[in-house]
């Protein structure tokens, strides 16, 4: 953490975090740009007059999140990846500097969101560069794998309001949907059926036409199903 020169005269009563990406000027690595090199999470706090930088070392940093509640920024970060490509999630105490890793193993995790009440970390797994997993950490610090989330590729996701259902956009043969997810209470994750294979390559084979058989099939899977996804294209 370092303090920052400042030009002029930062109101007093003017305190808050403010958190972006940018390029990582400490690292040795070219090009400096966090498109195409390593990235930096530029936090800066500000209180009592005061700026603050968050990080400034040679890790590529990225993704900060504010919590909502209380004064600390999670962000993913290689600081302990020994230069390797994989992220972790990372948390810093804004009162005291304290940084305390999140979750640990060889998967890529990133894209780190608190639910809106502040009590369950939203973050995107990768182990692979074509398929990335929807996880949480909860109020007990433990990580689960939402439901329904295993089979699709998930590209963003966003919280309700009401903190208890996560929507996110995800690939399935190519196609991107919206689906709901939901963490118990008033929101349970929705049966659902599968439209298979077999119907994409018929589509393709056939100039664009559906199997004759799919409409029937579809409507009467509907009718035991109130909701599947949010939206769905072909």
């Amino acid at each position: 953490i370092t303090d920052l020169r400042v030009t002029g005269t930062i109101p007093s009563d003017l305190s808050g975090l403010f958190v972006r990406n940018g390029s990582n000027t400490k690292a040795d690595t070219e090009p400096l740009h966090w498109f195409l090199g390593d990235g930096m999470v530029h936090g800066v706090r500000i209180a009592d007059g005061t700026l603050t930088a968050l990080t400034a070392d040679a890790a590529d940093d990225d993704d900060p999140t504010a919590h909502p509640t209380r004064q600390a920024v999670v962000w993913s970060s290689d600081r302990d990846a020994g230069g390797g490509p994989r992220h972790a999630l990372y948390e810093m105490d804004l009162a005291t500097g304290a940084v305390t890793r999140l979750t640990a193993g060889d998967a890529d995790d990133r894209r780190a969101l608190w639910s809106p009440d502040g009590t369950t970390l939203a973050f995107l797994r990768s182990s692979n560069v074509s398929h990335q997993e929807l996880l949480i950490i909860g109020p007990d610090g433990r990580e689960r794998r939402l439901s329904g989330a295993a089979s699709v590729s998930i590209n963003s996701f966003g919280w309700t309001s009401d903190s208890r259902t996560i929507l996110y956009a995800g690939g399935v043969s190519g196609t991107n949907r919206i689906w709901r997810a939901g963490l118990g209470g008033d929101a349970p994750v929705p049966a659902g059926f599968t439209i298979t294979t077999e119907a994409c390559n018929y589509y393709d084979a056939h100039n664009k036409q559906y199997p004759p058989e799919l409409k029937a099939q579809a409507d009467e899977a509907m009718r035991h199903v109130p909701v599947i996804v949010l939206t769905s294209s072909t």
